[in-house]
């Protein structure tokens, strides 16, 4: 073995070993159009809406327009190959039953059917081969935000796993009541809500083999929901009593993700793999911040998104979406002329980070030389 040979080894095991939440800058770049990202994978590939359309945002195929006699597609989720989970939806009065399907971008749609006895369905999770969501006694569902079934009747919403073509019921750990799927990782984990006997909200899992687990709550909170599942089988949501929480589920630990100063309000959206979380606090007034939060070793601190981007020009960071394991963030906000508009942030390493690069390169380079002399 060669000095090199360790003095590379070592600079690369620093890279390595350099823990995602030290790099906690973001630079700005504007999405064009009237893009809504929803979600990005590890990959870098976008998915969302455009107006009335809906699929990849980031590579510039065609995106999915709704079928005749619908007037909206909602993408909520993409896999690590691009497939993107869609819903169609007609106008509000228009009787359509939502459609569930998945879409690659200059392809037609495949779409989903409901489980049996159902007549509508929406996909809002994608994994590798199987979506998540939910299947309708018929019409529609709100999802323009977080998918809201709290005052549907029992029986009505009922959480959904597609394998392939195949819907499967995911059984309500509760007893009776209605649920819906959110969320799916690539190991086929599933995270969503259901609703127990009383008409609260109870996060849950469903393990690849659909055994449910309904998570816990923390002191003085009444309910809960799952927005996101990480590869690691971890949850983001939020929790709900006096105030709206984020909160993040990781085995048997809960953690209370908090806004800052008059933001007490704070909802997940977004998760990755390296304990770093994103979404947005809300103040008394309904303004927005968007919100990232790191893990420390024993809970999570919180950072006012604007703060933390290096050419923010007047822009408001709003409501982040999803975070993927490079730290790339996606989300809405408002320009600094005050019209909307949607961004991606792209993680800047600290100068501490950039001097040990730099510092091991100089070192491989030095012993370069020393070998070539030597040789010589």
């Amino acid at each position: 073995m060669n000095r090199s040979f360790f003095t590379a080894a070592a600079v690369l095991a620093i890279a390595a070993a350099m823990p995602a939440g030290a790099v906690t800058h973001y630079r700005l770049t504007e999405l064009t159009g009237p893009a809504v990202p929803r979600v990005i994978n590890n990959s870098g590939m976008i998915a969302g809406e455009s107006g009335a359309v809906a699929g990849r945002l980031d590579n510039g195929s065609p995106l999915i327009a709704p079928p005749t006699g619908y007037t909206q597609v909602y993408a909520r989720g993409i896999n690590s190959r691009g497939v993107v989970s869609l819903t169609f939806q007609g106008s509000a009065g228009s009787g359509r039953n939502d459609l569930a399907a998945v879409g690659l971008g200059g392809l037609p749609p495949i779409y989903l059917d409901p489980l049996s006895g159902y007549a509508a369905a929406g996909a809002l999770g994608m994994g590798l081969g199987q979506v998540a969501g939910y299947s309708l006694t018929s019409g529609s569902l709100n999802i323009a935000g977080t998918p809201g079934i709290q005052g549907a009747p029992n029986g009505t919403v009922q959480a959904t796993r597609w394998k392939g073509l195949v819907a499967t019921a995911l059984v309500n750990p509760l007893g009776a009541g209605y649920s819906i799927a959110t969320a799916i990782n690539d190991a086929g984990v599933v995270g969503g809500t259901v609703i127990d006997a009383a008409h609260r909200q109870h996060a849950t899992i469903w393990a690849a083999d659909g055994t449910a687990t309904a998570l816990g709550l923390q002191a003085g909170q009444q309910g809960s929901l799952v927005r996101d599942v990480n590869e690691r089988g971890d949850a983001l949501g939020s929790t709900f009593g006096q105030n709206t929480l984020a909160t993040l589920w990781s085995g048997s630990q809960i953690y209370s993700l908090a806004g800052l100063g008059s933001f007490i309000n704070s909802t997940g959206r977004g998760l990755n793999d390296h304990g770093q979380a994103v979404g947005f606090a809300t103040d008394s007034s309904g303004a927005n911040q968007g919100m990232f939060w790191s893990f420390n070793g024993s809970g999570y601190d919180s950072y006012a998104l604007d703060s933390l981007v290096v050419n923010l020009g007047g822009w408001q960071t709003g409501a982040a979406q999803s975070i993927n394991d490079d730290g790339t963030i996606v989300g809405f906000g408002t320009r600094a002329d005050g019209s909307q508009g949607s961004y991606i942030l792209t993680a800047v390493p600290e100068p501490a980070t950039w001097a040990m690069f730099i510092t091991g390169f100089g070192l491989i380079g030095a012993t370069a030389r020393r070998r070539r002399q030597l040789a010589a």
